[in-house]
């Protein structure tokens, strides 16, 4: 089953996803974080990182990479970083790949941005930056985070693409992907409608379907 809430996410457009997030009422945008490269997809499990500016020499703190290996293949590791300099670069993204993870979602900056833009590896933050910060380390690994203003806990769905990048509890994923089927489903029935010159009265009656919250009822998948 968890391997079919993944699938169904990886080939669902984000865009009925996040219709179907709106319906149930459920808000888990990010705000401004944005791929390095626009082709890049990304969809997995919350692996979360809080980073903080160390003041006590004595506060216990972790080194990223050696996070890199309580994750799981198939991860996203997610990083809470508010700071102007850059946290992640080049050889982190490439270690984080050769571990099998399936990317990184960063709210903070990212140096070498060139360079991991053309590698292919999902990577998702505010931006490139050259300086980095003093001080400025992780101290706390898979605890609830804020990732571009939405909230994320361990575990939690996260995908994105060029649209930006959706967080959804995991205790509430079914009811999501329950409704993104829904929305799905209008969205073809739009297509082929439009493409067989449908007046826009009718079209319209059909697009405020996927306004209406899907019933839940016998026929919902466990």
């Amino acid at each position: 089953m968890e391997d079919q809430r993944i699938e169904f996410l990886k080939r669902t457009e984000t865009g009925a996803i996040t219709d179907g997030m709106k319906l149930i009422g459920i808000c888990g945008w990010m705000d401004g974080i944005h791929p390095a490269n626009p082709s890049s997809k990304i969809c997995g499990r919350a692996f979360t990182l809080q980073f903080s500016t160390v003041r006590d020499p004595m506060q216990k703190t972790y080194n990223m990479y050696a996070v890199f290996d309580q994750c799981k293949p198939g991860d996203v590791v997610v990083v809470s970083a508010p700071h102007v300099g850059a946290v992640v670069g080049e050889n982190m993204m490439f270690a984080l790949a050769g571990k099998g993870i399936a990317g990184m979602v960063l709210d903070g900056r990212t140096r070498d941005w060139g360079v991991i833009m053309e590698s292919g590896i999902p990577h998702f933050s505010r931006g490139p930056a050259i300086m980095v910060p003093s001080d400025f380390q992780i101290t706390a690994v898979q605890v609830p985070i804020v990732c571009g203003g939405a909230v994320v806990e361990p575990g939690d769905y996260i995908v994105g693409d060029v649209d930006g990048v959706i967080s959804l509890p995991q205790a509430r994923i079914d009811d999501v992907i329950y409704q993104a089927e829904m929305v799905s489903q209008v969205e073809l029935e739009m297509d082929q409608a439009i493409k067989h010159g449908i007046e826009m009265q009718d079209l319209i009656k059909i697009s405020h379907k996927k306004k209406v919250t899907r019933p839940i009822n016998g026929d919902k998948k466990e």
